[in-house]
């Protein structure tokens, strides 16, 4: 949600070049870097104001705003590797719980199978969810 709504400000002040990497400082003109490092300033100043605190950190280190949101994309976009193997995790980490139902039990797994099944694409078995790692 939140990488659609940044995007949308991107592209509303003409900044969607430069965090996407389509328009790098090395394809400006002779005597208009100021100018880009100014846009790429205003990106990244939108990136931090978006941001909740505990993630600045993983962003502060970051040269551009290209960089910014790339380190976003890495931590949080559901599609990563990263976030697709902390689904698996989750679902194979799940132990069973003696305090509610059978059938809350089976719910839950089926919920984390349902999730990881959406991550990794369309898979109807097991086996074939663990050929994709």
């Amino acid at each position: 949600m939140w990488s659609s709504h940044i995007r949308i400000l991107f592209a509303s002040k003409d900044l969607l070049g430069l965090v996407d990497g389509e328009f790098t400082i090395d394809e400006v003109p002779p005597g208009q870097e100021a100018d880009w490092k100014e846009k790429d300033a205003q990106a990244k100043l939108y990136i931090i104001q978006t941001t909740a605190q505990h993630i600045k950190k993983h962003l502060l280190p970051c040269a551009t705003s290209k960089d910014m949101y790339q380190k976003l994309k890495r931590l949080y976009e559901k599609d990563s590797d990263h976030q697709k193997n902390l689904l698996m995790e989750q679902l194979y980490a799940y132990k069973w719980d003696n305090s509610v139902s059978a059938i809350d039990n089976a719910g839950h797994i089926s919920n984390l199978w349902r999730i990881n099944l959406m991550a990794w694409g369309k898979l109807s078995t097991m086996w074939q969810l663990c050929q994709r790692l």
